[in-house]
């Protein structure tokens, strides 16, 4: 058995975790795992639709990966909108709108 370099030795301390899922495994099989565990403590009655789910689930964990941060610069924008969109005065609100377009742009 190799012996073990320190920060290997810390990081498992750190992160127990991590030791459970590699790096290498890809979502799909993260999420295939993880269904296989609950089918064993699920009701006879869910098994059908967990096993129905194993397919779909890796790949809209990968969807919500990939989409993740255009939503959350979406959320951005839509905070700043909101603040322009609190202008006291309407004539300003047009300016604001506009230069708003133009920024997100």
């Amino acid at each position: 058995m190799a012996k073990k370099d320190a920060a290997a030795v810390k990081k498992e301390k750190l992160y127990p975790d991590a030791a459970l899922t590699p790096r290498s495994a890809s979502r799909q099989e993260v999420a295939e795992e993880a269904i296989d565990a609950a089918m064993e403590v699920a009701p006879n009655a869910l098994r059908p639709v967990l096993n129905a789910l194993k397919p779909v689930i890796g790949v809209a964990l990968s969807a919500w990966t990939a989409s993740y941060p255009y939503l959350m610069r979406l959320y951005d924008v839509l905070i700043v909108a909101w603040a322009f969109a609190q202008a006291y005065h309407l004539d300003q609100a047009r300016a604001r709108l506009l230069s708003l377009l133009r920024c997100a742009a």
